[in-house]
């Protein structure tokens, strides 16, 4: 091969990875979020949570990997750690000991194996079974505890025993009497190891003969625990899945807090584990692995949100208080590790926060999609908090070993504003209302005008143009109205009506600059003044001005009153001698 050819295949080789790199580069990803800062654990982070651990008003975050427990401040910097000996699984801070210090609950979990002393099948006790039995000779069965770190604790202590894979932690004042009450989901798989003997008798010896087989029966088991802060179970929930996620909350007004649970489908118990309603998710293959109660569209009234997974698609459904759905919104992956109903961008609305696999998803409080973000990373846990050096949220995202903290670009959020307000103003268009429409434009052109955004800007204007000319319209119509309305007055002989609708409606042509309208306006108006003559122009306010202060004799009075008949008089004879003058015209014509 020459070398001008080897130099033209690597050019090429050198413009092809270059359009990869430029199609694979997203300008407006890296605008949305920027990196803070880093943290790397010595092992997998398998817990995150976040919150203000001493009351200083400054969040610590607290990720728990398969050997520690780190406490890390809000730039990062490691303040505490705690070694651990079990198998990290959920995680809550919150103040269990009304000392007024919150403490880090973390929950375990763990699949333990017994044999069963005696289970298995023994030969001498042929003869005392059946020609088929089972044998139960080993059980695998989930497990879990709450540990519990306090202040002044160097490692982790073992605080209740809770018999079940924990699966999610929450902490409330169920009851309103002061003290909290710590809420606990839990649950796995279990499996029963089974030996089948099958006894015959043998053909060629006649003896008793057996043969073995095995087989695992598999199942699950879930909960929901509610226990007083001194460890004393209050009641207990029991089904036949895993419990994911638990969570309390007011749903109605004057009513004690709900209980929600998300199994194979939705529990809602009041405090006292009544079950209110529940709600079936998609099918068999769906678990519920998040919930919250939040008013996320500002109505004053709560609503359930739930996230639900399946092998093949994965969302949210939106529940009102009764449990009826009000909408939902999916996306194509198989897990959901985390759901938040927070206010994002300091406006007056909350965002849903959805993260799965290595994408996160902004919903606004009707479903609709205000943006995404793709990272180049695996999201194995995610925490949305106040990082507390600004008014916007920041994200902490756990991946493998590591975790990263994300700050949320001002310009990206304001970007995000305007063209919220602009798509608003799109819909007053389409819908008429164009008072409402230039409201909104006018909010979204001045933030595109603050971030120098020149596309922005355009597209407002464009806009505007179609907003200005559909008010023009309106106008018009409304002119048109008029003008119909002083036509027909004048047809009925109701000239001054006619004159006031015709001289409003060329008002409005004037305004919108109808060279038809005005010309037509004007030509109805020469036509109502002309059926009118000539008028006097004496109202009552200016006769009441006159009795009240001019007039004070009443010969004058009647002075006035004598030349105001004599006018009438000479008019009336005018009028009557030109009658007659038309009508003696008329009979020349005829004689001739």
């Amino acid at each position: 091969m020459s070398l001008k050819n080897l130099t033209k295949i690597l050019v090429k080789i050198l413009i092809m990875g270059f359009i990869f790199l430029y199609l694979m580069h997203d300008p407006v990803a890296e605008e949305q979020l920027s990196l803070r800062w880093t943290f790397d654990a010595d092992s997998k982070i398998k817990a995150l949570t976040s919150g203000d651990l001493d009351n200083d008003n400054y969040t610590e975050i607290v990720a728990v990997s398969s050997k520690r427990v780190y406490v890390l401040d809000t730039k990062g910097n490691l303040k505490k750690e705690y070694p651990i000996k079990f198998n990290p699984s959920a995680i809550f801070i919150a103040d269990i000991d009304n000392d007024s210090i919150k403490e880090i609950l973390i929950g375990s979990g763990w699949m333990n194996t017994t044999d069963i002393k005696g289970g298995r099948f023994e030969f001498e006790d042929i003869e005392n079974i059946k020609e088929k039995e089972e044998f139960l000779y080993r059980i695998t069965r989930n497990q879990g505890d709450i540990y519990v770190i306090q202040e002044d604790k160097k490692e982790p202590v073992k605080w209740l025993e809770v018999g079940e894979w924990i699966r999610d932690i929450f902490v409330d004042d169920l009851d309103g009497d002061g003290n909290n009450e710590i809420l606990i989901a839990s649950g796995g798989s279990n499996i029963d190891y089974i030996e089948l003997v099958t006894t015959a008798i043998s053909n060629k010896t006649g003896n008793l003969t057996y043969v073995r087989d095995y087989k695992e029966e598999s199942s699950e088991n879930g909960s929901v625990w509610i226990f007083y802060t001194n460890g004393s179970l209050i009641f207990s929930y029991h089904t036949d899945n895993i419990v994911w996620c638990v969570y309390s909350s007011l749903i109605r007004e004057g009513e004690g807090k709900a209980i929600s649970a998300g199994s194979k489908k939705l529990i809602v118990m009041d405090e006292n584990a009544v079950e209110l309603w529940t709600f079936e998710s998609l099918g068999e293959d769906y678990s519920i692995k998040e919930v919250l109660i939040d008013d996320i569209d500002n109505n004053r009234i709560n609503e359930v949100v739930t996230a639900f997974t399946s092998p093949i698609v994965s969302g949210i459904h939106v529940l009102d208080r009764d449990g009826s759905e009000i909408w939902q919104y999916r996306i194509s992956s198989k897990n959901i590790l985390g759901l938040f109903s927070i206010n994002l961008d300091i406006d007056d609305d909350k965002e849903i926060v959805i993260a799965s696999d290595k994408s996160i998803y902004v919903l606004d409080k009707k479903g609709g999609v205000e943006w995404t973000y793709l990272l180049t990373r695996d999201i194995d846990g995610i925490q949305v908090t106040d990082l507390g050096d600004n008014e916007y949220k920041d994200f902490i995202i756990a991946s493998g070993n590591s975790l990263f903290a994300y700050e949320i670009s001002k310009d990206f959020i304001k970007l995000q504003r305007a063209d919220r307000y602009y798509q608003e103003a799109k819909r007053y268009y389409d819908s008429a209302n164009y008072q409402d429409a230039i409201v909104s434009l006018t909010n979204a052109r001045y933030i595109y005008s603050e971030l120098g955004n020149s596309e922005g800007i355009s597209i407002c204007d464009s806009l505007l143009e179609k907003i200005n000319e559909g008010l023009k319209e309106d106008k018009r119509g409304n002119a048109n109205s008029l003008y119909r309305k002083a036509l027909s007055k004048y047809y009925l002989g109701e000239y001054k009506e006619a004159r006031e609708y015709a001289e409003n409606a060329l008002e409005i042509y004037t305004q919108i600059e109808d060279e038809k309208g005005i010309s037509k306006c004007n030509s109805l108006l020469k036509d109502i003044e002309e059926a009118l003559g000539p008028e006097v122009t004496t109202t009552s306010i200016t006769l009441e001005e006159t009795t009240t202060t001019i007039i004070t004799d009443e010969g004058e009075m009647s002075s006035i009153i004598l030349i105001l008949l004599l006018i009438i008089i000479i008019i009336l004879i005018a009028f009557g001698l030109h009658q007659i003058a038309i009508k003696r015209s008329k009979r020349r014509k005829v004689e001739k």
